[in-house]
């Protein structure tokens, strides 16, 4: 393992039209060292964050107590909650509360440690599906998801994450051997829309995404080593180290082959 000095990050946030953060999408990612955005689907602007390092040193530069609160609380747990549920009991009104949810969109700055710039209070329950493509793949990608909005009308109250990450050389990372970009799909626990993450994962799956280990998806073990050119190395190692198999669960069985 590789451990990096403590640093600082300066987390800059903004809004933009969601054609502007689509179209530069690539470029930025290629040029900052953190680039993400949330996307409610339907509306027409993004929230986009910037995460610059800085040197750990660096002095921090917290926003005011009550502003962040009504951020961090307010805006991005309680009313979220609630709008989420109104959603689910009433459908139809989904693509009006996320007309809602993107005016209520703001920027805002900060500097902090690492383990704070990288964080956030989650309170709303919801699962997630996230695939990481090529980094080359982001256009066609981000615009058949779009599209699928655009025919089915809005279905779903949480937005979309987007975000990249540079290759590494991991036999099991979703990053292996290539950029990428990580697109996240949400639903409430409790809304209606039970087609929207296989729809979402056939668009991922046609472009070369590999699933996010932790969270949902229909893979196995025979279309998983189609993705990684290491899975065999991988699944020979774990029977070598645990022949017994003490360390699966039947899930784990399905998903490695073993």
């Amino acid at each position: 393992m590789r451990c990096y000095p403590h640093f600082m990050i300066h987390a800059a946030e903004s809004i933009e039209p969601i054609g502007q953060i689509a179209e530069s999408f690539m470029d930025r990612a290629r040029h900052e060292d953190h680039l993400e955005f949330f996307w409610f689907p339907g509306t027409s602007k993004a929230q986009v964050k910037i995460n610059t390092r800085l040197d750990g040193q660096s002095p921090a530069k917290k926003p005011n107590p009550v502003a962040q609160w009504l951020n961090d609380e307010l805006l991005s747990n309680g009313a979220l909650q609630l709008l989420s549920s109104v959603s689910a009991a009433v459908p139809g009104s989904t693509a009006k509360l996320n007309a809602v949810a993107c005016a209520a969109l703001s920027g805002r700055s900060s500097i902090a440690p690492w383990s704070e710039a990288f964080t956030s209070p989650r309170r709303v329950r919801f699962t997630e599906m996230e695939y990481a493509l090529p980094l080359d793949a982001f256009a066609e990608a981000f615009t058949r998801v779009r599209g699928y909005f655009e025919r089915n009308g809005v279905e779903v109250f949480f937005p979309i994450e987007v975000r990249t990450a540079a290759a590494d050389s991991t036999w099991l990372g979703t990053a292996t051997g290539r950029d990428s970009v990580y697109i996240a799909v949400h639903r409430y626990i409790r809304d209606q829309a039970p087609g929207y993450f296989a729809a979402m994962e056939e668009i991922f799956r046609s472009l070369g995404g590999r699933p996010h280990w932790g969270k949902e998806h229909s893979l196995q073990a025979a279309e998983l080593a189609q993705l990684y050119p290491k899975f065999s190395d991988f699944a020979r190692l774990r029977e070598t180290l645990d022949p017994q198999g003490l360390f699966l669960n039947a899930y784990l069985r399905d998903l490695l082959g073993a």
